[in-house]
This record gives structure tokens, C-alpha cells and sequence, in this order.
């Protein structure tokens, strides 16, 4: 099972992303203001300036200019994210302050905006895209036949200029997709989106693998480096297969985190 920290080569999981984490009451859709104090939190985390136990609610809106509404509502998200515990009658704690980008498996959300949520300055880089590409695992994983072309959509993330990630997407062909990606920007989280309307899960398995020639020459590490592996099937709220993902995430960069609860 997954928690939070590296994963060794041979460990394996399946996830279900969704587009809210189960379990985690967040008061109305999240503002600019609460990303903003969300991400200035953050920082403070990573700095050094909140360490242990954080001060009250009313202290941090007063130091962070915003209302404890929105306060509470950052430290939720924090707290789901692994970086605080929070508890009930005794206070809010710093879990880890290492400066990594962190990966919530149990969200969905593209990992432009998941790499600026941790405090980093995301780009994307090597974008490449090849139609009629013959891949028999997307292909069975969308629902087609083995042989089915798709179009195949590889580029390289970066945090702060550091490799970090290297993505490939299979998609179904289409003439809207071909329109779509005149203006590609690198995420295809809001691409699906505009394709079919809304992405409302993803089934994902990840493993520990090593990097091999092609990966290792993209992140910048050696082929026999161990990378995270992550493979998903994003899905319609219908429960049809939209794209399949290929992914790999350089575990010194990523912290992956999981909320679990007791059935």
C-alpha cells in the first residue's frame, strides 16, 4: 500500500483519482485568494518561517491578510496534502518540510498547476505529437481494437527548471483534437476537458521501475536510475475511457501522498 514518501523498485498499486478527495469537507469552490494563501502557507513551510506546531486559526488570516474561512480552507487542502496533521483541540503540525513537489494521488488535477500549488514554477518542455501511433495497451485499455491508431502526446515537465516528469497520452483521433492542439500548452487534463466535456475520474496503477535510455535521456538521470511509474485511464462521469497515460516522475522531485479511511 501507498503512503507517503519513495516508493522501492516492485512496489505496485492501483488508485482511483477523482476530482475531490473523499472524506475532506472544503467550503466552496477554491478562490485565486485561496490558492494564493494556500501557496504562501506552503512557502512558508518549505523556508523554514512555520515549523512544528503553526500558530491559531486567527493568527495565520491575520499574518496571511485573509479571512479564517479561507485559512481553514488552505489547511485542509495542506492537510490532505501530507504537509500538516491537524488536530482536533490541540492544533495544526508541520508533517514534512521537505521541498518536494507534492503529488495527491487521490486528486485529479494537472501537473502544471500540481507543481505550482507546491511552490514551484512550472514548465513544459519536449512537446511532441505523432499521429497513427500503434500502442496495444492504450488500445485495450480505451476499448479498441489492438492494431487502432492514436494520437500520442510526449513532453517533459519541469519544476523550476529541473526535470521532473515525462508524460505521454494516447487519445482517439478526431478532428476537434487536431484543432485543440494548435494551441497546446502541455496539460491535457483541460484538452480532455474541452473534448468531452469533463474528466470526472482516473484508475491509475503505479509501480517503481528503472528509467531506461529513453526516459533516463529526458530527466537527465542514468538508465539505471528508479523512477515512478505511473500508468491511468482517464474517464468520463459515464465511466468511458478517454486517454490512456503514460507516465514517469523522478521520486527525488515528487512526494506522493494518499488519504486512506477506515471502511
Amino acid at each position: 500500500m501507498l503512503g507517503c514518501g519513495r516508493l522501492s523498485v516492485g512496489v505496485v498499486g492501483r488508485l482511483m483519482y477523482g476530482r475531490n478527495t473523499p472524506g475532506t469537507a472544503i467550503e466552496g469552490e477554491p478562490s485565486l485568494l485561496h490558492r494564493r494563501v494556500k501557496r504562501d502557507l506552503l512557502h512558508a513551510v518549505r523556508s523554514g518561517k512555520l515549523q512544528a506546531r503553526l500558530p491559531s486559526e486567527e493568527q495565520l488570516a491575520r499574518d496571511f491578510g485573509a479571512s479564517r474561512t479561507t485559512l481553514r480552507n488552505a489547511l485542509l487542502e495542506l492537510a490532505r496534502d501530507g504537509i500538516v496533521v491537524r488536530r482536533h483541540g490541540i492544533g495544526t503540525f508541520v508533517v514534512d518540510g521537505r521541498r518536494t513537489v507534492m503529488n495527491p494521488l487521490s486528486r485529479l488535477q494537472s501537473l502544471s498547476s500540481m507543481i505550482a500549488d507546491s511552490g514551484f514554477v512550472p514548465s513544459v518542455s519536449a512537446i511532441s505529437v505523432r499521429a497513427r501511433v500503434r500502442n496495444p495497451t492504450a488500445a485495450r485499455a480505451l476499448g479498441r481494437l489492438d492494431d487502432a491508431r492514436l494520437t500520442a502526446i510526449r513532453r517533459t515537465f519541469r519544476a523550476d527548471l529541473k526535470p521532473a516528469a515525462v508524460l505521454t497520452e494516447f487519445i482517439p483521433p478526431s478532428k476537434a483534437l487536431s484543432e485543440i492542439l494548435a494551441t497546446f500548452d502541455g496539460n491535457t487534463l483541460p484538452l480532455l476537458d474541452r473534448l468531452y466535456g469533463r474528466v470526472e475520474r482516473a484508475v491509475a496503477t503505479v509501480t517503481a521501475v528503472n528509467a531506461g535510455r529513453t526516459v533516463a535521456r529526458e530527466l537527465g538521470i542514468s538508465a539505471s536510475a528508479a523512477v515512478v511509474r505511473i500508468t491511468q485511464v482517464a474517464m468520463s462521469t459515464a465511466g468511458q475511457a478517454l486517454a490512456y497515460t503514460d507516465g514517469y516522475l523522478v521520486p527525488e522531485v515528487f512526494t506522493l501522498s494518499v488519504v486512506r479511511q477506515r471502511e
